[in-house]
């Protein structure tokens, strides 16, 4: 591929990938309430589901959910409950048990989970949202030469794609445990929850309020 496409295609994706979405809030929140091998863990299973929501618009599911109605509403719905499912969870998970008098360390080991636990919410987050094939749908084929073989460009494309979103993702996540020793007070760290919890709902609505015809 020619080094101009890359260099544009890494520009466009990278503007994508820095603007805030579920994603970035996850990582921030897993930042600062979980270690680096937890939050790290959240951004594999990311990247997972890119590279499976990319395979799909490569293989023409973008097209198929574009065209019908029916199934991007139920795509969108199912997308917006996970959404509101998670939010309301963080939301309500710490409702009516008090942390005043408990160290940052004891909050953080309360709210240990496997490395699994970690990996399955971030994949989840991802995958069952349809915003994301019909965006590699639409921003693929103005970057690939359909006179050249199609699937080296669409590897090197995804590969791209996804590292920049591993990086900016721990970049975010990174930023976020750094800013522990403002915010390792019990109270502060509560609300970190709830307003992730928040954004996380206020996500799954505008995510029901998209239109069933992209």
């Amino acid at each position: 591929m020619d080094g101009s496409v890359i260099a544009a295609f890494s520009v466009v994706s990278a503007m994508s990938i820095a603007s805030p979405g579920p994603a970035i809030v996850l990582a921030i929140k897993n930042g600062i309430t979980s270690n680096y091998v937890c939050a790290s863990f959240g951004i594999l299973g990311n990247a997972l589901a890119l590279l499976i929501l990319s395979s799909a618009s490569i293989m023409g599911l973008s097209a198929i959910l574009a065209s019908s109605s029916m199934l991007f509403s139920v795509t969108k719905v199912a997308g917006a409950i996970y959404l509101i499912y998670l939010g309301g969870r963080y939301l309500l998970q710490n409702r009516g048990k008090s942390k005043a008098g408990k160290a940052f360390s004891e909050y953080e080991e309360n709210l240990e989970r496997s490395y699994w636990e970690y990996f399955r919410e971030a994949f989840l987050l991802a995958i069952i949202n349809p915003k994301p094939i019909l965006f590699f749908g639409a921003l693929f084929p103005q970057f690939i030469n359909f006179d050249q073989p199609v699937f080296p460009q669409f590897t090197v494309l995804t590969g791209i794609f996804i590292c920049i979103s591993i990086a900016t993702l721990h970049m975010y996540s990174g930023l976020a445990r750094k800013a522990k020793k403002i915010l390792a007070k019990p109270k502060a760290l509560e609300w970190m929850e709830r307003t992730t919890g928040i954004v996380l709902i206020g996500f799954g609505f505008a995510l029901l309020a998209l239109p069933s015809s992209q």
